[in-house]
C-alpha cells in the first residue's frame, strides 16, 4: 500500500494479488477511534492488479496522525498485513 495525502484527500494505491480466493480488509487508526474502509472477499487475483482509491469522504485534515491498515488472509488464514502512518494535520504531509 501506498498513500498520498493531498488537499484534504487520501489516495490509497495497492496491488493485490492472491493465488486463492479470501478476505480483504482495510481501516484507519486515530488517537480515539477505529474507523473500518471495508471487509470484503476477494477472488483469486493473478497476475497482481494494481490500483488506485481516493477517499474523499474521511473527515481530513481533521484526523491528525493516522494509521492506514489492511490485511488480506486466504482460505487457509495465511496473511499479509501492511501499516502507513500519516500526519493529516493542517500544513504538514507525509513524514
Amino acid at each position: 500500500m501506498h498513500v498520498d495525502y493531498n488537499g484534504g484527500v487520501l489516495e490509497l494505491r495497492f496491488t493485490l494479488k492472491t493465488t486463492t480466493p479470501g478476505l480483504w480488509g482495510a481501516w484507519v487508526t486515530t488517537a480515539t477511534e477505529v474507523i473500518p474502509l471495508w471487509a470484503t472477499f476477494v477472488p483469486t487475483i493473478n497476475p497482481a492488479l494494481t490500483f488506485s482509491l481516493p477517499l474523499a469522504t474521511l473527515p481530513l485534515p481533521d484526523l491528525g496522525v493516522i494509521t492506514l491498515s489492511t490485511v488480506l488472509l486466504n482460505l487457509d488464514l495465511a496473511g499479509c498485513l501492511d501499516r502507513t502512518v500519516i500526519d493529516t494535520t493542517v500544513g504538514v504531509g507525509p513524514p
